[in-house]
């Protein structure tokens, strides 16, 4: 699964670190299990 994603990610990997601190944003008092 680790090669799918760097093939994916390889060519623009500055839209996966947006989308991954997107991911991990959560609002105060917000379960992390949602």
């Amino acid at each position: 699964m680790n090669e799918e994603v760097e093939i994916f990610v390889g060519p623009r990997p500055e839209q996966y670190t947006w989308i991954l601190k997107l991911l991990k944003t959560r609002k105060p008092g917000e379960n992390p299990a949602v």
